[in-house]
């Protein structure tokens, strides 16, 4: 399945969560994807300031690949889309990935 694809997903999640309650066990999904980037992977001992300077420029056809630009279209395309919600939603989840990586680069660094 088309793990880009949120409806997708959503729906075999779904189905298999109803699946599992009527007693008839686990099921598997398997969702691909399709990278529009490489990975970016954060040197031991180095601070996330030097993120950036390893991440790959953006491009713009990564976006065709991106569950969260996927998604936001079709909300768009029901006309349930709110901008100030999603730019709320947007900060508040930067501030909490900030804070989990300086929190876990604190404890590893403590640790040593």
């Amino acid at each position: 399945m088309d793990g880009t694809d949120v409806v997708a997903v959503y729906t075999a999640m779904r189905q298999a969560m109803q699946h599992a309650r009527e007693g008839h066990g686990p099921t598997f999904l398997e969702m691909a994807i399709t990278r529009s980037q490489p990975a970016v992977l954060l040197p031991y001992g180095r601070d996330l300031s030097n993120v950036v300077q390893y991440a790959p420029p953006q491009s713009n056809a990564g976006k065709l690949f991106d569950p969260l630009v996927r998604c936001q279209h079709i909300l768009q395309e029901q006309g349930i889309w709110d901008e100030e919600w999603a730019a709320q939603l947007s900060t508040r989840m930067m501030t909490e990935v900030e804070r989990a990586l300086q929190n876990a680069l604190r404890d590893t660094l403590q640790s040593k």
